[in-house]
């Protein structure tokens, strides 16, 4: 809405402020050229990827036993990307989190599936908590400065470029965030979830200066009414902002561990919806802190040595419970070893703070933000119905060079006049019987279709079988479903293991087990 940037420029105006509303996306934030570059931005990082999600918002592609980074996109599972881009930057070490019920299917992912050079640790948790809970419960594991990444997340941005703006402007929090016109919108509804959910919905509005690329504030654009609010003294310092109203989280992040113990203090749940606002709101607070770092290091002495965070073996570390080398659940302290090693990282995250940048009591936390434009590289969430077909589109259509899905075309078994197009992608032992057509679509492993099957712009998940005379035009299949002979799906999606009537004519439909008895035969 223009109602409140109207109302924010008029009363910026009458306070002599400046500031400039334009699409941000447009320019190229935290260019890595105005920073020192980084050999490998592997080095002196940690890398954690969230991969517990269960895909509520994906409703109903994920399965009740299996994580939503496991679904496919462009045959290969969506948490197979964040590795690769890991092991592209450097990194030789990754942390992966997940359920404690998705462990098993992970681990065999990893084992079987990834084959990759990075040395996987699987962390499961206690059940499905929110981001911020699942960082809050590794905290003996993270040492230094880590990078957070969901498994819903597919990109090929430079991380490089996070790092070097994270370590001049000496951040607490550097976050990534792409443009609302990186994907294009795919052209069909792909059924009636999708075609409510508008990616634009989520957009959040974010202040930028120019000059530091600091972020002074983010807010979702449904949480503001008519008005939105600036601290006099954060325009007193910042007198020009870009103002954008058409970027997306993308939900890849840069912390500082001190942001564990601002999670822990504060009891917080979630990294969107409570870590990251809590860290911009509290820029430029003298006190912000001060509950973290707590009110009786803040005379202590300084001292050099105490700047090492994990050096010394000033801090008490917590046993790790390990069965199979690969897996390991945090084992919770007494209380007494917990405020033994809360008093050592108060003093420890003081002194940090006060070795490496001028000391001001109120610029302590700083956030910074990296945008991929429009052009510049790849940045997709595949995080609702919607955004989870456009990835998979986007990736049919050849946009993503660096990671390209493979296709087992030349080896599948078709029949006499069956056709596979260019444009579409198969997986291992497809078979197809005869006068078959495939066109822009994605077919997993062990697919089998029979005579004069049509399939146009639709995602088929492994071991999926279709009968004979079926038409399928723009849906999503689930793994293990039947589609029985003669079926007709437009706009469709059918959930893991779910058997389609014969005969069945379905448009703008979630076929599920609660749905069997409202289908037309």
């Amino acid at each position: 809405s223009l109602s409140p940037l109207l109302r924010l420029v008029h009363a910026i105006h009458r306070a002599s402020y400046r500031i400039i509303v334009m699409d941000i996306a447009s320019n190229s934030l935290g260019d890595s050229s105005a920073a020192p570059a980084l050999a490998r931005s592997g080095h002196g990082f940690q890398a954690v990827i969230l991969a517990g999600g269960d895909g509520s918002r994906i409703y109903p592609l994920a399965k009740p036993v299996s994580p939503k980074a496991l679904l496919p996109i462009g045959n290969r599972p969506m948490l197979w990307y964040q590795l690769k881009l890991l092991e592209e930057h450097g990194f030789s070490e990754v942390i992966v989190v997940t359920q404690k019920a998705f462990e098993e299917k992970v681990a065999r992912f990893l084992g079987e599936g990834y084959q990759g050079s990075l040395k996987v640790e699987i962390v499961r948790i206690k059940s499905n908590e929110g981001t911020a809970a699942a960082l809050r419960q590794i905290r003996p594991k993270i040492k230094t400065n880590f990078f957070v990444l969901s498994s819903d997340v597919v990109t090929d941005v430079l991380l490089h470029r996070m790092a070097d703006v994270h370590t001049v402007n000496d951040a607490m929090m550097t976050m990534l965030a792409a443009s609302t016109k990186t994907v294009e919108k795919g052209k069909s509804s792909a059924a009636s979830p999708c075609a409510a959910d508008d990616p634009h919905a989520e957009a959040d509005v974010i202040a930028v200066d120019p000059s530091s690329t600091r972020v002074l504030y983010l807010a979702s654009q449904s949480d503001i009414d008519i008005s939105m609010s600036f601290r006099r003294k954060m325009l007193r310092k910042f007198s020009s902002l870009h103002l954008s109203t058409s970027l997306l989280d993308a939900h890849v992040y840069l912390f500082s561990p001190l942001v564990l113990e601002i999670m822990e203090e504060n009891g917080m749940q979630s990294i969107k919806g409570e870590l990251v606002p809590w860290l911009v709101r509290n820029q430029f607070r003298k006190n912000a802190l001060s509950s973290v770092l707590g009110e009786s290091c803040a005379n202590e002495p300084f001292s050099r040595a105490d700047s090492t965070m994990s050096g010394g073996g000033a801090e008490p570390t917590s046993p790790v419970a390990s069965d199979g080398g690969m897996s390991g659940e945090i084992t919770p302290r007494t209380p007494r070893e917990e405020q033994d090693r809360h008093n050592v990282r108060h003093r420890q995250h003081r002194a940090l703070l006060k070795s490496t940048r001028e000391y001001d009591e109120s610029d302590l936390i700083r956030c910074c933000i990296v945008v991929s434009g429009p052009g510049e590289a790849t940045c997709i969430r595949a995080h609702t119905l919607q955004s989870y077909v456009s990835a998979n589109r986007y990736l049919l259509a050849g946009k993503y060079a660096k990671f390209s899905p493979v296709s087992h075309a030349d080896s599948a078994d078709c029949g006499d006049r069956s056709v596979i197009s260019k444009e579409a992608i198969v997986g291992e032992n497809f078979r197809a019987g005869e006068k078959c057509s495939v066109k822009k679509s994605t077919i997993g492993a062990n697919v089998s279709v029979g005579n004069a099957v049509k399939i146009l712009n639709s995602i088929i998940h492994d071991n999926v079988v279709v009968e004979d005379d079926c038409v399928l035009n723009n849906v999503v299949i689930c793994g293990n479903a039947v589609i029985r002979k003669g079926s007709s799906l437009k706009d469709c999606q059918v959930a893991f293991g779910f058997e389609v009537p014969a005969g069945s004519d379905c448009q703008n439909e979630a076929l599920t087990a609660d749905e069997l008895e409202n289908i037309v035969i």
